[in-house]
């Protein structure tokens, strides 16, 4: 409780009069390690390194389940998959619990939800208060994956349309899984087939949409949220299926918040070293959003 009313305290402190917007970036396999502000983030087209300099970062965050939908659910009504029962992909939200995207919505926000594929579809139930839920997919390619670059491509088409309005959206990337999926460079070139082409690629991503944030005039007046959902098994643990390995390396998270800030302020660095969970980051976003005190439907 200590730990969300510090951050509840320092983001209201950071708003401005107007209303914000909100951006979740929901990433597969992105453990801390792997967005460490630690690292030398030289790349020219580097949205990691924007966000190290200008975020609110914790080193002990970690995920509520290593399954995505699951802590998906977590984010999004700051309960536990305990409380909700949501525990594998073989189930789904109940309705009767309150998604803050629902909040956002009666207080005028638009909403949107973009899925990169399999496993977060409309009947994972994670799709209430959405005014669009973009979870199509091309059936025929392999894999079935919508890369991260189309779901951001359909996410400037969708806010051209809102008239500049305060929006609450949320990209669920599950790129980082799909290690010989080739991706190119911008200077043109084939990167090799691994994860670390992946997490380049993904990076790049998320630079152009804060640069095209940037151009819009609304980088400024947009919280955005970087987190992981799982980490990854790098370890070879034969007595351990991966789905149930709670080792750090899997339930241990990257999570960088960069708050919307009035334009005098001052760029943001600031790493948090105490345990927070998904949970906790919804139960935030809750609080910001003046959602009731048990975000379940009466």
């Amino acid at each position: 409780l200590a730990v969300l009313m510090m951050i509840i305290g320092f983001l209201l402190g950071c708003q401005n009069s107007s209303q914000e917007s909100y951006l979740i970036v929901a990433a597969d396999q992105l453990s801390f390690q792997d967005a460490n502000c630690s690292r030398d983030w030289t790349e020219q087209h580097s949205g990691i390194a924007i966000l190290c300099r200008e975020s609110v970062r914790w080193t002990h965050a970690y995920t509520t389940s290593v399954l995505s939908g699951p802590a998906l659910s977590s984010l999004l009504t700051g309960l536990h998959p305990l409380q909700t029962g949501y525990h594998h992909h073989g189930q789904y939200l109940s309705p009767q619990y309150k998604n803050i995207a629902q909040i956002a919505l009666q207080k005028k926000y638009r909403t949107a939800f973009f899925s990169g594929g399999p496993p977060i579809f409309k009947k994972s139930g994670l799709d209430l208060g959405f005014e669009i839920f973009d979870d199509s997919l091309n059936l025929n390619q392999s894999p079935f994956l919508k890369p991260f670059h189309e779901s951001s491509q359909a996410f400037f088409d969708w806010l051209s349309d809102t008239a500049g309005s305060p929006f609450f959206t949320v990209f669920y990337v599950p790129d980082l899984r799909f290690t010989t999926r080739t991706t190119i460079s911008p200077t043109g070139e084939a990167r090799n087939k691994s994860f670390d082409s992946q997490l380049e690629e993904f990076d790049t991503v998320l630079y152009d949409i804060i640069q095209h944030l940037k151009k819009m005039g609304r980088w400024d007046k947009t919280h955005l949220i970087l987190v992981g959902l799982q980490g990854r098994n790098l370890y070879d643990r034969e007595d351990i299926y991966p789905l149930l390995n709670l080792h750090s390396e899997s339930s241990q998270v990257a999570l960088l918040w960069k708050p919307a800030q009035k334009k005098r302020d001052l760029p943001l660095s600031w790493a948090v070293d105490k345990n927070i969970s998904l949970a906790d980051v919804g139960r935030t976003l809750f609080d910001l959003f003046g959602g009731p005190a048990f975000p379940k439907l009466s």
